[in-house]
Parts: structure tokens; sequence; C-alpha cells
């Protein structure tokens, strides 16, 4: 016990020590960045700052250029974070800003910045700020992820602590890049997603045994963590299916995590619709059978819905998404096949398959909706709260039978991370 206790913290330290390494080498590349003027100026203006870019007429100005944090807020608030920011300062104003889940802004609001602020380090009501914020929230939710995926994988693999370092070092590395870094949800979404599976394994009974009460109370708590992550990020509803297969014993808890993104539908439709009174009128989501802002929204001002994204002018970033996708669905295959076959004896299934199964399967679902529904080039950064893949990948690099493909994956990571890296801090696609 103390040998395994003195393993895993040495595996913490290297995980810690790997991530602010890699953590230092993106920000440098932000910071760097900032030698060459940004393709788009929006986010100088959301945060009423001048350009962000060091030029040789400002560098010949006696006064100050920008400060390092500025830059780096600037730099790290791009495409999706500007509305993000913008939603922490001051709640949905704009009906587009219903696309992006409340989770992060919430926090920053709520928590991060009044703490900030009654701390002397940071204005509530300025946008900076809150951008400033959530690049904290986003770095400690990645850290907080990393060593939850290394919990994670010591309970589903006991015996095999390499794996457990490789798949966590695989996930720092992630090819999300800087969005796990930026004013994004996806470091809380993925910090959420993973907590959410540390609960449910931690007392989950084997298959001789009955359910416990503890049991019980980690599922209902394992669904209020997946609820909160879904205000994150939508496809946090596809957690669900690790209570599917809990079958009825558990329905009670797959019911739990819409219910908070109910209650935000529940208020943009009082916005909206119960008074619409206003010049613009009623919307015209607020007379479907089902009244959705969300769904309305990301068809209406995104575009995106099943096939929409189908178009010559895309086929360049489905080839981007290709790796990822490819992955994606290749590690779900080989993790659920074999379980698949055990699907009518579930009772006497593992708990650990059990939550393989349930992973393999959402994984897929995600790949398979970001292929025909979403704007696929993201799958890249959603593939960060699902770790079938990392374990995947993990595995193989220890497989002489896998020969050099393994790290060729974990080559592409890298090379995509820092190459996304530069073109998001200079506000270029693909986001």
């Amino acid at each position: 016990m103390a040998a395994s206790a003195l393993e895993t913290s040495a595996d913490r330290r290297t995980l810690i020590k790997s991530f602010v390494a890699w953590k230092i080498f993106l920000l440098a590349i932000a910071l760097g960045s900032s030698t060459t003027p940004s393709y788009d100026t929006s986010t100088s203006l959301a945060l009423s700052l001048p350009p962000d870019h060091i030029s040789s007429s400002s560098a010949s100005r006696p006064e100050p250029s920008l400060s390092w944090t500025d830059i780096l807020a600037v730099r790290l608030t791009r495409w999706d974070a500007i509305y993000f920011t913008q939603s922490a300062n001051r709640g949905y104003v704009f009906e587009q800003e219903w696309a992006f889940g409340y989770g992060m802004p919430l926090v920053v609001s709520k928590l991060i910045l009044p703490v900030a602020a009654r701390l002397g380090l940071a204005s509530s009501s300025s946008v900076k700020s809150a951008a400033l914020a959530a690049i904290f929230v986003s770095h400690l939710s990645h850290l907080a992820t990393v060593l939850l995926f290394y919990t994670l994988t010591r309970r589903l693999f006991p015996n095999r602590g390499r794996l457990a370092v490789t798949a966590a070092l695989l996930h720092v590395v992630s090819p999300a890049g800087l969005f796990l870094s930026a004013p994004y949800a996806e470091s809380l979404f993925a910090c959420l997603s993973f907590a959410g599976y540390v609960i449910y394994i931690s007392s989950a009974p084997e298959p001789s045994k009955a359910p416990t009460f503890l049991h019980g109370i980690s599922l209902i708590l394992s669904g209020a963590v997946f609820g909160l992550a879904t205000v994150c990020r939508s496809n946090g509803i596809l957690n669900g299916t690790i209570f599917v297969t809990e079958l009825v014993a558990a329905l009670h808890v797959f019911v739990l995590s819409p219910r908070l993104t109910t209650a935000l539908a529940a208020a943009a439709y009082l916005r909206y619709c119960s008074d619409a009174s206003g010049s613009g009128g009623m919307r015209p989501w607020c007379g479907q059978l089902v009244p959705s802002i969300y769904n309305f929204v990301q068809e209406y001002y995104w575009n995106t819905g099943f096939l929409r994204y189908w178009t010559p002018g895309n086929i360049p970033l489905f080839l981007l998404a290709l790796p990822m996708l490819g992955l994606m669905f290749t590690s779900s295959y080989t993790f659920a096949a074999p379980l698949v076959t055990k699907v009518g004896s579930l009772d006497t299934m593992s708990p650990s398959n059990r939550l393989l199964l349930s992973l393999s399967i959402g994984q897929g679902l995600l790949a398979l909706l970001a292929f025909t529904s979403y704007h696929v080039q993201i799958i890249s950064r959603l593939s960060s709260a699902y770790p079938i893949w990392y374990l995947w990948v993990a595995q193989s690099l220890s497989s002489k039978a896998a020969g050099n493909f393994p790290r060729h994956v974990v080559m592409y990571m890298v090379l995509y991370a820092t190459i996304q890296g530069v073109l998001f801090a200079s506000f270029l696609p693909p986001a």
C-alpha cells in the first residue's frame, strides 16, 4: 500500500510538471504571436484595449505598451471566447448568444470574479477581467482533468500504472491545444465529465455483490455532476449512456442530467416568448411544439443541423477533422466490440466494463454527430472530454503489433496543437 501511494504521488508530480511545461510552451506561442497583427480586431474592441500587436511605431512611443496579461487576454479571447467572456460580464443579451452553454460564464461571474474583486485582483465589471478569470478556470480545469483521468484509469485498470500515466500525458498534449487554455467551455466540461466518471466508478459494486447505499449516492452525485457538465456543453447529455446501462435501477439519475439545461430553456422562453410586445415580436422558435432557443439559434445563426455542413467549400475542414474522427470511431469500436456481445447480461458485467462500453458508445455517437450535423472541425476540441481514444492510443504505444502508428498519432497531436495555437492566437481559422 505504501509503495502504491508513493508511486501514485510520483506519477502525479510527473503529470503536473509535464502540464506546466506544455502550458508554458502554448502560452509562449500566444504571446509570441503578438509580433504580428491579428486578422480581426473584435477582441481588442470587446476588451476595450488598443491593438494587441507590437509594431515599430508603438515601440518608439514613450508610453508603455500593453502588459503581458493584456496581450494574453486578447490573444486567447478568440472566436467563440468573445461570447463567453461577454456573457460572463453582463449575461445573455443577444439571441445568438444562447448557442453557448452558460456553465463557464456562470462560474466566472458568480464565483471567480467576486473572489478576485474582493482580493483586489480584478474588476468585476471589466470584460478583460472576465477573460483572464476564464483563462484561469480553463487552466485549473485542464489540470484537474489530467489528474482525474489518471485516477480513472487506475480504477479501470488497477494493475496498469504506466497506462494511466501515458493516457493522462496524452491528454496534456491534446490536439485541443489552446482551446483548453482559452475562455472556452472545453476544459470545464472535460473536468466535470471526468469527475462524474470517477465518482461513478469509485463505489460501483462487483457483479457478485448487491448495490450498496453508497453506490446509490454516487449515482445521484455523478448524475448531478454530468448535469453541470451539460450546462457547459450540450453534448454532455451523451454521458447519460452510462445510466442507460444501469437500467431501471438508476433511471431517476438519467433524468436529472437535463434539468439545469431545461431551466435555462425556460428562462429563455420567459424572456423572448412570454412578452413579445417589443418591436421584434415573437421569435419563430416560440411557436414550435417543443420551443427550444438552443436548437433554433444553432440552426439559424450557426447553420448546424443534419448534413447542413456538407458543402463543397467545407471539404478541407472535413479532411482536417478526418484523423480525429478516425481515431474516435476506431477506438470506440475496438473497446465496444468485445463488450457488445455481453449486453444481454449487463448485470454480470464488471462496473469497469460497463463504463468502458458506455463511454465507447457516447464517443462514437459524438463522432457521428460531428460528421453529420456539427461544424466538423470542432471535433479536435470536443474530443478532449472523451477518454476512450486516449486510452486506445496509450495501449497501442505499449503494443509491438501496432508498430510506429501510435507514435505517429502522438506526433500528429503535438503538431496539430502547435500549429493550431499559432492560428488561434492570430484569430485565423479553423476554430
